[in-house]
This record gives structure tokens, C-alpha cells and sequence, in this order.
């Protein structure tokens, strides 16, 4: 099989023709290969080839499998062996070098992250996603933003999900604010909104790391994400998606209906009036509205369901709220009353007609 082989990180550029043979051992196949391209023969152990176009590693196993078959000419990386490369990548991260050294590693990390998935696989197993969130955490770091774009693909890659425990999440959340670095916050926010919909993690997961912050920071839960809604549309679009994604990973009806709460409670509605105002014409804005107005719907039609109770104090609470809601300007004299017919009612207690 006639291949181009082309060096990854050694020697830019290098490409020569080589003949890659079934019958003889690929290790020492590659020694041939590095001493070609000008690798010394005592760092040979450390490579393997890679097939850009199937993203995967050639084997011994696979060399010698009957209906294994390169096309000639097809393209084959010399690359440092994935548990070698991520050692090298985590060195450069952990290192003492300048913040210039440590972002060319994380812009290098970012493409590995998405274009080798065994060296992605390597990178987690070694503790890859505490050295990033490490940098994500070192105050006055200009990598954040970096860091959190690389963090976002390999969580989005399904990899080291195992690795993601509370500590993690508590250190996205403090980037979840609006006095903050927009990138970071947004980016912090697409973490959460992907973990929101992991069946690893979902809404007990975040929503137990979410109320350990808010307490550690004496805020209400969420207050932080509402609070991005107002803020530029790539944030707006962030804060609502992450929001409609935990309402969909509710499963029990008396969660959503809280979490729901909250959120009024938090005046989300108004803060998504004020951002339909802003950017109502824009078609994202529609989408994630109709995906949020879609989940919200789904919480009111189980509502729906169940029957008006006048001993419930919550349901007494709600109808009050629906009078406030419609007519906030005109006070309701009491509990029953011939206003109620203003609203459609027929008789003076709305309560039987629920």
C-alpha cells in the first residue's frame, strides 16, 4: 500500500511516499518511517500512524486483517502515540510557562480534542478536565474564556463525563454572572446547558450544585442565569436555552412545577418580554422563545389536569395571582365578588367553574 506519510507537529510540512507492508511488523515500520523523516531512533517508541479520514490509529491487528486496504496515496500522520501526546499537552498546561506558550497548548488541545478521540480519551483519563478547570480558575488568567471554549467540546464530545462532579459545576457557575466576562459567561453557560441534558448529570445533578452556590453566594437559585437574559443576545440566547433544557430533564411534575415557580418568581416572563422587545425579530430568538414556550406549555397542561381545590392554600394563591396578573391596576375587594365576571366568570366565586 503506497501512502503519503506526513508529520503531525514534527517537522511541518514533511511528507514522503512509503510503502506500507502487511507482512512486516508496523512497530517497526514506524521506526523505518521516523528515521526518514528525521526522528531519532531512541524517540521511535513514542509514534504511531494515524488516518486523518477514519480518525483512527492503525493497528497491528488491523494491518494484518485480510480486508484491511489503504488507497494509494491516501494520507497517514506520523503522531505521538495518544497517552504520549497527552502527557506532553498536560505538561505545557501545568508548566510554568508564559500565558502565550499555555494558549498555542490550548489552541492545540482544541483541535486534538475534536479531530482524535483516543487522545481525548487519554487526556481525560489523566485528569485533563481539573488542569483546565484550573486555568479557568486562576484569577486574572486571560486563557477563560479559551479554557471554556475547549472544556465546552470535550464535554460536548461525551468524554470524561465520568470526571464531572459538583466541584465542576461550582466553578462554571462562577463565570454565570453579568458583571462578568461575556464570553466566559456564555461559554460557561453551553457546559451546563450540555450537562442539563446528560444521562449522567441532568436536572438533580445541576440543580443540587446550583443551590450550594446560590447559598454560598446568598442569592436565589438561578438568579445568576435570569439575570443574562436581558444582557447581548448571544448571552440571552445561552441563559434560555440552559433554562429550557433543565425544564425538559424534569421528570416528576411537583420538580417542574417548582422549578417553574422559581422561575416567575424570578420574573422571567418580564425579562422575556424586554428581550422580545430587543430582539424579537431575529429568527434564534424566535427558536429558543418557541423551545422555552414549548417546555412551559407542557408544566401548564399537567396542571391542567388537576382539579381546583378551595382548601388548597397554593391553588387559593394562584387565583388570586391570575386577578393581579390580568388586572394589576384594580384591587380585588375580596375572595368572592361579581368582579370575577369582568374576567368571564359567571358567578362571584371562580372556583366553581375550575
Amino acid at each position: 500500500m503506497i501512502i503519503s506519510i506526513s508529520s503531525d507537529g514534527v517537522k511541518e510540512g514533511t511528507s514522503k511516499e512509503y510503502d506500507l507492508k502487511k507482512d512486516v511488523p508496523l512497530e517497526e515500520q514506524v521506526r523505518i518511517i521516523c528515521s526518514e523523516l528525521g526522528i531519532p531512533a531512541s524517540e521511535a517508541s513514542k509514534y504511531s500512524l494515524f488516518t486523518p479520514a477514519t480518525r483512527m490509529y492503525i493497528t497491528q491487528e488491523a494491518l494484518q486483517n485480510s480486508y484491511f486496504n489503504l488507497p494509494t496515496g491516501s494520507v497517514v500522520k506520523l503522531k505521538l502515540k495518544p497517552e504520549v501526546n497527552a502527557e506532553n499537552v498536560l505538561s505545557k498546561l501545568k508548566g510554568l510557562d508564559s500565558s502565550e506558550v499555555k494558549q498555542q497548548s490550548l489552541i492545540y488541545l482544541k483541535q486534538q480534542l475534536q479531530q482524535d478521540k483516543a487522545f481525548a480519551h487519554k487526556f481525560i483519563e489523566k485528569d485533563g478536565m481539573k488542569v483546565i478547570l484550573t486555568l479557568i480558575s486562576e484569577e486574572g488568567s486571560k486563557d477563560i474564556s479559551f479554557s471554556l471554549q475547549v472544556l465546552e467540546i470535550a464535554v460536548s464530545n461525551q468524554v470524561g463525563w465520568n470526571k464531572i462532579d459538583e466541584d465542576f459545576v461550582l466553578k462554571l457557575l462562577v463565570h454565570v454572572t453579568p458583571g462578568g466576562n461575556p464570553t466566559s459567561s456564555r461559554k460557561a453557560l453551553d457546559i451546563l446547558n450540555v450537562l442539563a441534558q446528560s444521562p449522567l448529570h441532568g436536572w438533580e445533578f445541576i440543580n443540587e450544585a446550583m443551590n450550594k452556590y446560590s447559598k454560598q453566594e446568598k442569592k436565589k437559585p438561578y438568579e445568576n442565569v435570569a439575570a443574562l437574559l436581558p444582557a447581548n443576545i448571544s448571552n440571552c440566547l445561552a441563559a434560555l436555552r440552559f433554562i429550557t433544557s433543565l425544564i425538559n430533564a424534569i421528570k416528576n411534575d411537583v420538580e417542574k412545577k417548582d422549578f417553574c415557580a422559581k422561575l416567575d418568581d424570578l420574573l422571567v416572563y418580564r425579562l422575556l418580554h424586554k428581550c422580545y422587545l430587543l430582539h424579537g425579530v431575529l429568527p434564534d430568538f424566535k427558536h429558543e422563545l418557541y423551545s422555552y414556550q414549548k417546555a412551559k406549555f407542557s408544566e401548564l397542561r399537567e396542571g391542567a389536569r388537576i382539579q381546583y381545590d378551595k382548601n388548597s392554600e397554593s391553588h387559593e394563591k394562584s387565583l388570586i395571582q391570575l386577578w393581579d396578573l390580568i388586572y394589576p391596576e384594580t384591587k380585588l375587594e375580596s375572595r368572592v365578588s361579581n368582579q370575577w365576571k369582568r374576567m368571564g366568570f359567571q358567578g362571584k366565586d371562580p372556583a366553581a367553574h375550575l
